[in-house]
């Protein structure tokens, strides 16, 4: 009689995939098989000196850094992040994280602590949830390692860079971590991860704030997607 009622429902109010919009399958979540192999990879964790590490050179001493798929503007990966980040879809970033530490296991290997770069206190207020922190989730189901959202914050709420240049983003980021409890991180190998890489900026803000006060840390970072400048 349940699984009547379960499917009864299911026809009902079928469940979609945030890709493409149509009926998700029993055996898939969030995603159908179709949009989650369709996705642009970039394949960066089987690469040295790629473009996402070279964003880095010469800022500060980076253990490795990679993004998982490219974001290509109308494509997949932009359709889920605005249902993360704008449709309150935080199980987007679960099941993308956790897709992405399946596909990159080995790259993911030595990490201690996964660090979310955090939203200011007003901006995950408004929105519920913090993106990076729901991709960190997925990351440690896969990894088996703690999630740390507590040492690094995010002290001041910068404006949209989506239209900044390159220089005017970096001016932007300046100092707007702080770290607290810097103890927790000391001699750990840290991943910081986001959502999107795009100049790097924010995430060398994030980084160098850690390094500043925990220099006995190794930082890496990961992201779901890398977007051009």
């Amino acid at each position: 009689m349940k699984t009547y009622f379960v499917s009864l429902f299911r026809l009902l109010f079928p469940r979609l995939c945030v890709g493409c919009g149509k009926p998700l399958v029993a055996s898939e979540t969030t995603l159908c098989l179709n949009c989650m192999l369709a996705m642009p990879r970039t394949h960066y964790h089987t690469a040295i000196d790629h473009p996402v590490e070279q964003l880095f050179w010469g800022k500060l001493p980076i253990e490795r850094a990679m993004a998982w798929c490219h974001f290509v503007k109308g494509g997949t990966m932009q359709a889920l992040l605005h249902a993360l980040k704008y449709h309150h879809r935080p199980d987007v970033g679960v099941v993308l994280g956790r897709q992405m530490a399946l596909e990159c296991t080995s790259w993911f290997s030595g990490v201690e602590v996964i660090v979310p770069v955090p939203l200011h206190a007003s901006r995950q207020q408004h929105r519920g949830y913090n993106q990076a922190a729901c991709i960190a989730k997925g990351i440690a189901q896969v990894m088996g390692v703690e999630v740390c959202s507590q040492v690094l914050v995010r002290t001041v709420a910068t404006s949209t860079q989506t239209r900044m240049r390159v220089f005017e983003r970096h001016q932007n980021t300046q100092g707007i971590f702080t770290v607290r409890q810097p103890e927790v991180l000391a001699h750990k190998h840290v991943l910081l991860v986001d959502d999107v890489i795009t100049t790097g900026a924010t995430l060398l803000a994030a980084a160098q704030a850690l390094k500043e006060k925990i220099p006995t840390c190794k930082i890496s970072i990961a992201t779901l997607a890398v977007a051009s400048a």
